[in-house]
């Protein structure tokens, strides 16, 4: 878990996706998923 927000840039794209996520799944969202690249969208984003 990232305590330092200057972290969050030194996180690679695959991390950065799975910090999103926690946060929103901490926000209390339910259906927060990580997508695959080049599976489901042209981005994981």
């Amino acid at each position: 878990m990232i305590t330092d927000f200057k972290k969050i840039d030194s996180l690679s794209s695959s991390d950065f996706e799975i910090f999103v996520r926690d946060v929103f799944v901490a926000a209390d969202w339910s259906d927060a998923i990580i997508t695959k690249v080049g599976q489901e969208f042209q981005c994981g984003d």
